[in-house]
Formats: C-alpha cells, sequence, structure tokens
C-alpha cells in the first residue's frame, strides 16, 4: 500500500469508529426512553 492509501484507510477507520460511538451512544438515550415507557413484561 502506498503512504497515500494508508493515510486514507486509518482516517476511514477514524471517522467509522466515531461514527459507531455516536451510533452506540443514541441507542443507550434511546432505550432510556423507550424502556421505561413499555409494558413490564416486554422488557
Amino acid at each position: 500500500m502506498t503512504m497515500g492509501m494508508m493515510q486514507g484507510y486509518r482516517q476511514a477507520v477514524q471517522q467509522f469508529s466515531g461514527i459507531k460511538k455516536l451510533t452506540d451512544e443514541a441507542m443507550h438515550d434511546w432505550l432510556d426512553i423507550v424502556l421505561p415507557k413499555l409494558p413490564p413484561r416486554t422488557q
């Protein structure tokens, strides 16, 4: 791999892990909001 490809790959990985962290946090927020509203037996 060339240097440019390595840099692009590393940037893509950083972006992806950043997006994954954001979606994980969003999922936790969503669960915190939705779970208390559900009937107890569906939890």
